[in-house]
């Protein structure tokens, strides 16, 4: 069922977190300030209201796309979804007039990864249901003209200025994978999702009089939240050729059409064709994406032009999930990554290398705070803002913890999060010298390639590096797996190792987020940003 009873969230990613605070409540409290909320939407959301065609039967339930005859006149689900939006923005329906927080009438906002529908009916007040928005394809398409409505618009009742179509996506899920549930992760988290469901379902949403731009933010709000969007070539005009190409898909620059659209943004058309794969991948993206030092995306778009391009435009093609094409789109900040700053520069300074490897550590800790296996930890996937700050890409290959996929790199035996610290470790050292630990000059190796073994320091590469930091990196690449530091424990002794002036320079600057450094702080220190200030 598309929509569910709404429950109290479990707050396992709060909770995970509270749990470190709570330590140090006074500390953590006012670090945690600084951090922006993903609870809701900002100040400007337009007020929605569920479509009143919802409301025929026993409660708000969704609607069919097929039985609502979209489905016998377009072949995709953006098409189909767009037709449907313009029947409903047309007046084609039952009227769109339910005055807005009256009697009867759903409210919609959204909150975390959901848009939540609340009864505003006083005999029924805690009629409350969610939809998720991972992977759910969502068309807006403004109302022409009140004319429209069948001149049902009274006096005084305020009519939608856009519906709002939101399409959930059922993905069956294979439960043989031996994947718990274990954080708020949980509503999109099961095992590998093998196909997707035949049921199409469809939520109509009003939305209230407002500015395009309005409308715009909130579209583009829904999308970092896991939202599909089928308008990517409405706004924004792709350059000819790639800018790069990258393991996991070729990028484009892209030129605003509109002006009310961010000017410039990075498109990558992703290489995986795999619908299940890429809501895995959008779902890590779309609830890690308040952290600084972990990639996140403007939006999530798909296409069928590869299906619309056959040889029998006639003929209606099958839109598989081989035909679509995925994109992702991000802003142009993170144009560069470790590989390219290494064979520029060459080994970095310690204090630099480190301020570096907090930063990935400081990502990997938060991962395996929500039981999440990042698996391809390498230079490649560290990429850098402006300011310098380190931010971990790549999570294409990551998986939940129990997940069979999450192998020990080394022996084929189930592991987990050891795997990514030992990888760190190899990116430290690799960081440090400018060369692997065990041989082999590629410093876009895959860490999968690399086998443990005793680990040396050759003069001249580390004679700059001081014995705390060796004896840190051996830890890291500790044989034995179980012997491997946690990743928490990990940035807390590369962030001790920095020199005061580098950490004062590093969180002046915006290369590490002050956040983290307190909720990766020894519950038995001080708060280590007092400390640095000489406050305590």
């Amino acid at each position: 069922c598309i929509m569910v009873p709404l429950s109290p969230s479990p707050p396992t990613m709060l909770r995970s977190q509270k749990s470190l605070r709570s330590q140090k409540s006074l500390r953590s409290s006012k670090s945690m300030r600084s951090q922006k909320s993903s609870d809701s939407l900002d100040g400007d959301e337009p007020g929605m209201w569920l479509h009143p065609l919802h409301l025929q039967m026993q409660g708000p339930v969704p609607l069919g796309l097929d039985g609502l005859g979209a489905g016998a006149v377009h072949y995709n689900r953006g098409q189909q979804m767009t037709y449907l939006a313009r029947k409903a923005a047309d007046g084609d329906f039952e009227s769109l007039v339910v005055k807005h927080g009256q009697d009867g009438q759903c409210s919609v906002q959204v909150k975390k990864q959901d848009l939540v529908i609340s009864s505003n009916d006083p005999d029924d007040p805690d009629a409350t249901a969610k939809v998720s928005l991972l992977f759910a394809e969502i068309i807006c398409v403004a109302v022409k003209s009140v004319v429209s409505l069948n001149q049902q618009i009274l006096e005084g009742n305020p009519a939608p200025q856009y519906i709002l179509a939101v399409a959930p996506r059922n993905m069956s899920v294979d439960r043989d994978q031996g994947m718990r549930s274990s954080s708020s992760l949980d509503s999109w988290r099961g095992g590998s999702t093998s196909e997707i469901s035949s049921a199409q379902k469809v939520w109509l949403i009003c939305i209230d009089r407002c500015d395009s731009s309005q409308v715009e933010r909130l579209l583009w709000r829904l999308s970092a939240r896991g939202g599909i969007r089928w308008d990517l070539d409405e706004l924004y005009k792709l350059s000819v050729k790639p800018l790069e190409t990258r393991e996991c898909g070729s990028v484009f620059l892209g030129q605003a059409i509109h002006e009310s659209m961010p000017s410039k943004v990075s498109v990558m058309h992703l290489h995986e064709s795999n619908a299940a794969q890429i809501r895995l991948e959008l779902g890590f993206l779309s609830c890690f994406r308040e952290h600084r030092h972990i990639q996140s995306v403007l939006g999530c778009f798909c296409s069928s032009k590869a299906a619309e391009d056959n040889d029998n435009a006639d003929a209606q093609p099958q839109v598989a999930g081989k035909q679509l094409q995925w994109s992702f789109v991000s802003d142009t900040t993170f144009d560069t990554n470790l590989c390219q700053v290494l064979t520029a520069r060459g080994a970095l300074p310690q204090d630099e290398g480190l301020v570096v490897i907090c930063g990935v550590l400081s990502a990997i800790s938060h991962l395996h705070l929500h039981q999440v296996v990042h698996r391809d930890v390498k230079a490649a996937h560290v990429f850098f803002s402006p300011s310098g700050k380190a931010v971990l890409f790549g999570l294409g290959s990551a998986v939940f913890c129990r997940d069979p996929r999450a192998p020990e790199l080394v022996s084929g035996e189930p592991g987990g999060f050891e795997c990514d610290v030992f990888a760190t470790g190899v990116l430290l050292y690799l960081i440090l010298s400018n060369t692997l630990p065990f041989g082999g000059g590629d410093v876009s190796l895959d860490m999968s390639l690399i086998k443990p073994c005793e680990v040396k320091f050759p003069l001249p590469a580390f004679g700059q590096v001081s014995g705390g930091l060796l004896v840190i990196l051996e830890a890291l690449m500790e044989k034995a797996p179980q012997s491997r530091p946690t990743a928490r424990r990990s940035f807390q002794a590369c962030w001790k190792m920095l020199s005061s002036a580098a950490r004062i320079q590093a969180l002046s600057a915006g290369q590490i987020c002050p956040v983290q450094v307190e909720l990766h702080a020894d519950p038995n220190d001080a708060s280590p940003l007092l400390q640095l200030l000489g406050c305590s």
